[in-house]
């Protein structure tokens, strides 16, 4: 039997993986999506008239809870599969950006700021070396000042 959503979008049974090569679902994925169809496609059989009170008041305390929930997890699987589709949608458009752009060349740059740190460092060292002099020329002249005072 063939799966409608596996005929209507090859996008829906085909997944993007981190190194750009498609791979096929998880058979959990699948089979989820086949039973998910299968039950959209089907009516479910009526069931069999049953006269037990407590059964029938059980299954009507059920009934809108099993409703709700299958109506909310066939919301959930349609998102998951638009959001499949969005994002194959943006890995071709980053694949087309990656191969049309030049990333910056860099390392230019980063050879001029170690050529540039590297000076600075010197010129760090050399004014040091000069503040030193000078701290020693300041408590000279004040030593000299004080003794010919």
């Amino acid at each position: 039997m063939a799966s409608p959503v596996g005929s209507s979008s090859s996008a829906a049974a085909m997944a993007i993986v981190g190194d750009q090569r498609e791979r096929p679902l998880t058979p959990l994925d699948a089979a989820l999506s086949e039973a998910v169809t299968q039950h959209l496609a089907s009516p479910p059989p009526p069931p069999p008239p049953i006269d037990d009170p407590l059964v029938n008041g059980i299954k009507a305390l059920f009934d809108p809870t099993v409703k709700q929930t299958t109506e909310k997890l066939m919301q959930v699987h349609k998102s998951q599969l638009a959001l499949s589709d969005e994002l194959e949608r943006l890995i071709t458009q980053l694949q087309i950006y990656l191969e049309h752009s030049e990333p910056p060349a860099i390392r230019p740059t980063v050879v001029k700021l170690a050529q540039t740190s590297k000076r600075l460092a010197a010129v760090n060292v050399a004014l040091q070396n000069i503040q030193q002099r000078l701290n020693k020329l300041f408590l000279q002249l004040s030593k000299n000042k004080t003794a010919s005072s």
